[in-house]
């Protein structure tokens, strides 16, 4: 499966009204989710694509 495939299939299901998102972590992980939304920030000032992980 492409990539494009699986970022559609998620959209499908992310967009349905029983879906729950849920984000869990610990005060340990604050500063690695700090860190990842700057460098998402300053990537979509500069019209750099993310990275997918």
């Amino acid at each position: 499966m492409d990539l494009q495939n699986i970022q559609n299939q998620l959209n499908t299901e992310f967009a349905k009204s029983e879906t729950r998102i849920i984000f869990w972590f610990d005060d340990k992980d604050i500063d690695y989710i700090n860190e990842k939304v700057l460098d998402t920030i300053s990537n979509m000032l500069q019209g750099v694509h993310p990275k997918v992980a």
